[in-house]
Formats: structure tokens, C-alpha cells, sequence
């Protein structure tokens, strides 16, 4: 059994927030340990991490933003092509 959802799905969108998250600790340090935790819902992100090495929460704020702003406009491409 698998489980199929629309790629604007809030755990997809978290997914992929982590993932950047991951990729900026790669760069900064390729042996890096991370572990990343998003939550979407009710219009709140929440980020659990762990990691080590030092990542710049900008940076992490601006990945954030960037990817809602793009999952808002995909969903809006979505829904008129509908």
C-alpha cells in the first residue's frame, strides 16, 4: 500500500523545507550530522533541529518564505488550469 498526495500537501511542502535545511548544513560542513523536523498547519511552520554544525536562521527564514511563496503560486497555476 502507498500513499499519494497533491505536491502542494503541507507534509510535501515540509518536506521539502527540511530538505533545503539539509542542504544548507551539507554545504557548510559535508560530514555533517542534521536531523530536521517541519511542521505545517493553520498557517504556522514550526522547525525542530538538530545539527552540527551552525546554520544562519535567515537564511532559514528566507527558504521558508521561498518555498511558500512558491507552493502558493503552483496552487494558484493548479487550480486555473482547472
Amino acid at each position: 500500500m502507498f500513499e499519494k498526495v497533491n505536491p502542494m500537501h503541507p507534509d510535501k511542502v515540509a518536506d521539502r523545507i527540511a530538505g533545503a535545511i539539509v542542504d544548507m548544513a551539507y554545504t557548510k560542513e559535508e560530514t555533517s550530522k542534521i536531523a530536521v523536523e517541519v511542521l505545517i498547519g493553520h498557517r504556522k511552520c514550526f522547525i525542530i533541529m538538530e545539527s552540527s554544525v551552525q546554520l544562519d536562521t535567515t537564511k532559514i527564514t528566507e527558504a521558508v518564505e521561498k518555498w511558500i511563496e512558491a507552493t502558493k503560486k503552483q496552487a494558484l497555476v493548479q487550480h486555473y488550469a482547472n
